[in-house]
Formats: C-alpha cells, sequence, structure tokens
C-alpha cells in the first residue's frame, strides 16, 4: 500500500496503467500546530506536529476496461461491436473527455460487409448502442434471457404443423424438461447442461430425429438442412467462456436453420 503526502493547495495527479477499482483512502491534517524545539539531533520535539482533522474517507476510483465483441451475419460479414466497462457498467465515452483512443462509444466499426454497412446506418442499430449506455454487462449480455428465448422458439418451431410434415414431439419433450426461469439457470454448469440439451435437440430435429435417436415416420428436412448447420462448440461446466460460446453458436445455428 503505497502512502502519499500532497501539501495543501497541490493537486495529486496519477495516470493508471491499467483498468479496474483503485481504493484509495484520505485523511487531511494540520501540520506544525505546534513550534520547531528540542535541543539535540533527531529529538522528536523538533518534528512539526500533525493534527488529524475528522477521520480517513475511503473511495473508489474506477478505470474503464475496452472490451470487444464480434458481431456475424448469416452471410459471415463480421463487424466489432467496442464497449467501455466501468465497475459492470456500460459507460459511453467521447474524444473531448476520454482522448480520440476511446473515441465515441459503444460503437460499431468495420470491416463490414454489404449488410454489416446496412446495418451501421440503420436508426434502430444505432438507437440499441445507446440502449447499451449505462447498463450493466451482466443485463446486456443476459445469457440466461439468451437460452430462454431460445428454448421457447425452438419449442414453438418443433410443434409447427408447416412446413414440417409432423410435429416434433419428443423433441419438443426434451426442451420442456429443461429450465423455464432465469433463477434456476444461476450458474455455470446449469446453463452449460441446458445449452448442451438444446444442442442435442436442434441436431435431433434437423436431422429428422426424435429424442432417442430415431428416424421419424415422417421426414421433413432434406440431408442438407444439417449439413449447412454443422456442430458446434461444446458448453463446459466449469468454464464461463466455452458455455457463453456455446451458447452463441447456439443462437446463430439456429437462425441459420430458420432462414
Amino acid at each position: 500500500m503505497a502512502v502519499t503526502e500532497v501539501a495543501a493547495g497541490d493537486t495529486w495527479r496519477v495516470t493508471f496503467d491499467r483498468a479496474g477499482a483503485y481504493a484509495f483512502e484520505a485523511q487531511e491534517f494540520t501540520a506544525q500546530a505546534s513550534a520547531f524545539g528540542g535541543g539535540y539531533q533527531d529529538d522528536p520535539s523538533a518534528a512539526a506536529s500533525r493534527t488529524a482533522i475528522g477521520s480517513e474517507d475511503a473511495f473508489t476510483v474506477f478505470v474503464s476496461q475496452p472490451m470487444t465483441v464480434t458481431l456475424r451475419s448469416r452471410r459471415g460479414d463480421a463487424a466489432t461491436l467496442r464497449l467501455h466497462v466501468n465497475d459492470a457498467t456500460i459507460r459511453a465515452t467521447t474524444p473531448a473527455t476520454h482522448g480520440s483512443e476511446a473515441g465515441y462509444t459503444p460503437r460499431i466499426e468495420g470491416p463490414f460487409g454489404g449488410l454489416g454497412r446496412l446495418a451501421e446506418d440503420a436508426s434502430t442499430v444505432n438507437a440499441q448502442l445507446r440502449a447499451l449506455e449505462d447498463v450493466t454487462v451482466t443485463a446486456a449480455f443476459d445469457v440466461s434471457a439468451v437460452l430462454l428465448e431460445l428454448r421457447a422458439q425452438m419449442i414453438e418451431h418443433f410443434d409447427a404443423e408447416a412446413p414440417h410434415d409432423a410435429t416434433d414431439e419428443s423433441n419438443v419433450a426434451t426442451l420442456l424438461a429443461l429450465p423455464s426461469v432465469a433463477a434456476e439457470l444461476a450458474d455455470v454448469s446449469a446453463i452449460a447442461e441446458a445449452a448442451r440439451r438444446i444442442g442435442e435437440a436442434l441436431a435431433n430435429h434437423a436431422r429428422n430425429l426424435d429424442a432417442s435417436g430415431a428416424v421419424a415416420e415422417s421426414p421433413y428436412h432434406t440431408s442438407a438442412t444439417w449439413a449447412a448447420v454443422p456442430a458446434g462448440p461444446q458448453a463446459d461446466d466449469d468454464d464461463v467462456v466455452a458455455a457463453y460460446l456455446a451458447i452463441s453458436d447456439l443462437r446463430r445455428r439456429y437462425t441459420e436453420h430458420i432462414a
């Protein structure tokens, strides 16, 4: 723990070399409240007195962490979402306040494809960017909500009479057995297990298989369906990053399937 003394009237400045939370304690003193004295070298009486004023003040300074998220369309066009996170909350930055390196964030930048360029200019995309400001990362990237939404959409899709020749009841049953509220997806192992089961149901559905792996009596997808939506990464019980990547890929695979 470093101690820094700052004379009255002076301003203490420091440049932080990394993002994070910095905790400080500050104490004000009255120095030289009594006259110098002492009759020999290093006599304690020769030191100016220091009298504490009030009590210590504790405070924390948060230095923003830059983050990037890759955005990719079904056609493969890609762009980058840039954010600055301050104490787990996404904060807006501007060149005037935060420097040209930070720039304006949240923002989307290239390279783009044709669809990416259109998305960059779309008013709805810009509105969604502005909506990220002052939102926690957990709320903005709510993996549990994505899983629950994906589960609900797949149940509806599997149960549809068209374009399927028959309802996919056994795979629907697999999905119905999964958690239906966010509170049941509170830890990474629960998220990973739900992701694995959703992935299995999607694979069975695209291959015209029921939950036990048997071929449906009335196939409703061609062999090209699954070939166009290959298997993705597996969720890991103790690796939150792997689980999140698997869920993102599940979302991509399902979006490509219904497209």
